[in-house]
This record gives C-alpha cells, structure tokens and sequence, in this order.
C-alpha cells in the first residue's frame, strides 16, 4: 500500500511537472507575439506579431457570427487563414455517434475544448473552446484553399495558436 502511494505521488508530481514544463514552452514561444481580445465574450489567443489581421465587416458578423480572420503576411490574399467565428457554448458530450463519425478527427482535449476537421478538403481544422459559463464559445478555424503543404509546415505553430486560446 506504502509503495502504491508512493508511486502514485511520484506520478502526480511528474505530470504536474510535464503540465508546467509545456507552459513555459509555450510562453517563451509566444512572448514576442501579439494577444487579441474579443472583448464581448473575453476570448483571447495569441498570434505572431507580423501576421495580418481583418477584423469582420458587420455584415460578416450578423450573417456568419465572424469575429477576426489572421493570415501570415506574405500569403496570397486570405488564402490560408485562422478565423474566429463566435459560435456560442457547444456541450461536446452532445454530439452523438454519427456526428463523431462525420469528423473523425475529432478529439476531446479538455472539458471546455475539442478539435476536429471539417468536411472540405483539405480539411478545415478547427478548435473550439468554451467559456466556464456555459453561453459563449469561439471556434478558431484553420482554412487552407492553396497549398496542402501550408497546414503541415504550420502545424507545430497552429497547436501554439490552439493552446493560447482560452476566455479571461
């Protein structure tokens, strides 16, 4: 019993220690980036400093509840983007099995986020992150129209984007 406690102590730390370990990474990362706010529902998300953004018309906000797009500076005009779109509280556990199976790149990464690809090809990856307070939610959704090769080069670089996600 002593040496089961004891190993799940060691656990408890190293895990605590990986958690905290992946937290810097990011922060050291990202510490030369820009933050942006939506300051209706408090959703933040870092993004690099020299990429572009537009911020939605009112048009694009009343018909497709678009908040932002970003793109890398030298893309070809909004050719490859990451797009906020404010899609409200979306309970995952909700979805059922043929949903799941629509998206089977689908993946719960904590209790108030999950990922998982559209039906475009390629693929639309998106990440939805919902507030504590069960009403809002923010999809941040990567879309790629040329170029498969842009998602792989900038996958290790839209999961930093993805962990910076989160409301205030």
């Amino acid at each position: 019993m002593k040496t089961f406690l004891t190993l799940g102590m060691i656990a408890t730390i190293f895990l605590a220690s990986c958690q905290s370990t992946l937290h810097n990474d990011v922060d050291a990362m990202t510490s030369q980036w820009k933050t942006y706010v939506y300051e209706d529902t408090g959703f933040s998300m870092k993004y690099p400093a020299d990429w572009r953004v537009q911020h939605a018309t009112a048009a694009e906000q009343d018909t497709v509840d678009m908040i932002a797009t970003f793109s890398e500076p030298d893309a070809a005009e909004w050719s490859q983007t990451i797009t906020l779109y404010d899609r409200g509280f979306v309970d995952p556990a909700s979805w059922d099995d043929v949903e799941k199976s629509n998206y089977p790149a689908y993946r719960q990464r904590s209790d108030s986020t999950f990922e998982y690809d559209g039906r475009t090809d390629p693929p639309t990856h998106i990440l939805h992150v919902n507030h504590s307070n069960n009403v809002d939610g923010v999809d941040v959704v990567v879309t790629v129209t040329s170029g498969a090769q842009w998602k792989e080069r900038m996958e290790p670089l839209i999961q930093t984007i993805f962990a910076t996600a989160h409301f205030e």
